[in-house]
């Protein structure tokens, strides 16, 4: 059975062609990834899935060159990092975050306002 395999395991089995052993790897890995995603960009942004699923194709294209001198979470830590840092760079994404920080400057306006109606 897949899941019981060690990441490195999992990683090998990808290697050689072994699709559910990536849809294993995926689903192990993508809650943590999201979390990431979502701590770096923040949680307003609604492109946080179009960025994991950028890692994930990142990871899936990696997989042959990775060579075992870090562990596999480590690896692919460092590229999520690497495709969320990218993303963030992209002139669309900085407009998406200056509505972002909008939306929550509004957020916090409107309860502060709440606060003083209620005082």
């Amino acid at each position: 059975m897949l899941s019981t395999l060690t990441d490195l395991e999992l990683v090998n089995e990808i290697r050689i062609g072994n699709v559910a052993a990536f849809r294993t790897f995926y689903y192990r890995h993508v809650d943590n990834i999201f979390g990431m995603v979502t701590r770096l960009m923040g949680p307003y942004r609604n492109d946080r899935e179009d960025v994991v699923q950028e890692i994930f194709f990142q990871v899936s294209k990696s997989i042959p060159n990775f060579r075992e001198q870090s562990g596999v979470s480590t690896w692919l830590h460092r590229i999520a990092c690497n495709v969320t840092y990218s993303a963030l760079r992209r002139p669309h994404y900085r407009k998406e975050a200056d509505s972002d920080f909008k939306q929550v400057l509004h957020d916090v306006e409107g309860r502060i306002d709440a606060r003083r109606t209620i005082n």
